[in-house]
C-alpha cells in the first residue's frame, strides 16, 4: 500500500468504529506498519475519526517517537501499539476499542472463555490483559504477556485490542470480540454455567476457519 492509502485507510477505520458502535467520541486508535518498516501510521491524539484529514495521521517509530512533528500529536496509545507490533512479527495492524460489551467484560476483570464456536477466529479464549495505566509502557507489557497467537485480548478496566496482517482483519478482529463479549454477558446473566469448548474442537475450528470461503461455503 502506499503511504497516502495507508492514511486513507485508518481514517475510514476510525469512522466505522463509530459508526457501528465499537467505540464513541474520539476513543480508541488504530495503527498500521508496513511490513519489513520499523515504524507505524497511527490515529492522531483528541481529533474526532470525522475531522481528521489523512494527510494528519502522525508516523511513530517502534520506541513510540513522533516521527513527522509537523502533524497532530500520535495517540497516546502509541507505546501499546509499537511494543505490540515491534514484538509480534504477524502484527501489521492493531485496532483498540472501548467497545461497550468488552468493556463490560474487561471492567469485571473477565477473559471470554469458548463457549461460542466462532472464538476460534480469535483464538482459544479472549484473554485479559492485567490493568495498568494507558499509554504506559506497563500497559503495552501487559497486552503482549497475555497476546501470544491470540487475533485478541481484552485490557482490564479498559476495553479491547484487536491484531491482525492487515487493518480489515484487525478490524473484523474488534467487532466478533464485540460479539463474543455480548454473547457472554448475555450468557451470565441467565445464571446457566456453559460447558466451554475443548481444545481438540477450538484447534479443529481454527483449522476449518482458515479453509473458509466461497469453495467451501
Amino acid at each position: 500500500m502506499k503511504e497516502a492509502e495507508i492514511r486513507e485507510e485508518i481514517v475510514r477505520y476510525g469512522q466505522k468504529t463509530l459508526e457501528e458502535g465499537l467505540t464513541s467520541g474520539t476513543g480508541g486508535n488504530i495503527s498500521y506498519s508496513p511490513p519489513g518498516e520499523d515504524f507505524l501510521y497511527i490515529s492522531p491524539s483528541g481529533i474526532p475519526y470525522h475531522e481528521i484529514d489523512p494527510e494528519e495521521i502522525p508516523r511513530v517509530d517502534y520506541d513510540g517517537k513522533p516521527l513527522d512533528p509537523d502533524k497532530p500529536k500520535p495517540s497516546s496509545e502509541a507505546p501499546l501499539h509499537s511494543m505490540v507490533q515491534s514484538s509480534v512479527d504477524r502484527v501489521n495492524a492493531i485496532v483498540h476499542t472501548h467497545s461497550p460489551y468488552a468493556s463490560v467484560i474487561a471492567t469485571l476483570g473477565k477473559e471470554i472463555p469458548p463457549i461460542y464456536y466462532l472464538i476460534a477466529n480469535i483464538g482459544d479464549k479472549v484473554p485479559i490483559a492485567e490493568y495498568a495505566t494507558y499509554g504506559t509502557p506497563e500497559f503495552g507489557q501487559a497486552a503482549l504477556d497475555v497476546l501470544g497467537d491470540r487475533n485478541g485480548a481484552l485490557l482490564e478496566k479498559h476495553g479491547a485490542l484487536a491484531v491482525g496482517s492487515d487493518v480489515n482483519g484487525a478490524y473484523e478482529a474488534a467487532g466478533l470480540i464485540e460479539n463474543l463479549a455480548k454473547i457472554y454477558y448475555r450468557t451470565l446473566s441467565t445464571g446457566v454455567e456453559v460447558e466451554p469448548l475443548d481444545d481438540e474442537e477450538i484447534e479443529r475450528l481454527s483449522e476449518k476457519f482458515q479453509n473458509y470461503g466461497p469453495e467451501t461455503g
